[in-house]
């Protein structure tokens, strides 16, 4: 007997089902402000995230680390271990702290998607292990709204892949 996540997986394999894997840099410019964002103690971020965030930020190491990325199915639990995302909470009280125009886009696009009118660009998340301590950290790096709007009923995202010493 497969679990739901297998099920869904199976169902959206590598951007099915309406969704697309982001291929270029198009959402390369959040690394910078997110990295530039910690480094100016507004919003601090895991070392290990930190680290693949300064990796990252070459937009080549950032291209072919997509290339190499894996497709994993995030619900609403999963989504509870990710930082920087509201996807983890309900979307009833998560959409409250979104931007409403953001809530009002992916709503459009939801519909839109649902419709066979769109595909939509997948989030983008970072793993980042440790080799050391063996601690492995997620974090969000793009697609917050649509983790959040979709997380309820599973949304595909690109994981990257990152370990360091």
């Amino acid at each position: 007997m497969k679990t739901f996540n297998q099920f869904l997986e199976e169902a959206y394999g590598a951007g099915k089902k309406g969704w697309k894997p982001t291929k270029g840099t198009e959402e390369h410019d959040e690394i910078g402000y997110q990295l530039k964002a910690h480094k100016e103690g507004i919003a601090p971020v895991h070392p290990s995230i930190a680290k693949a965030m300064e990796h990252l930020s070459d937009p080549k190491n950032y291209a072919r680390a997509l290339q190499k990325s894996k497709i994993r199915i995030y619900n609403r639990q999963k989504l509870k271990h990710v930082e920087n995302t509201t996807g983890g909470e309900g979307w009833v009280s998560g959409r409250k702290q979104l931007n409403k125009g953001k809530v009002d886009r992916a709503d459009k696009q939801a519909s839109e998607q649902e419709k066979g009118k769109r595909k939509l660009p997948m989030p983008v998340i970072i793993r980042a292990k440790n080799k050391k301590t063996g601690e492995t950290v997620e974090h969000n790096v793009s697609g917050n709204t649509r983790l959040s709007r979709h997380g309820g009923k599973g949304v595909p995202a690109q994981v990257i892949h990152f370990e360091h010493d």
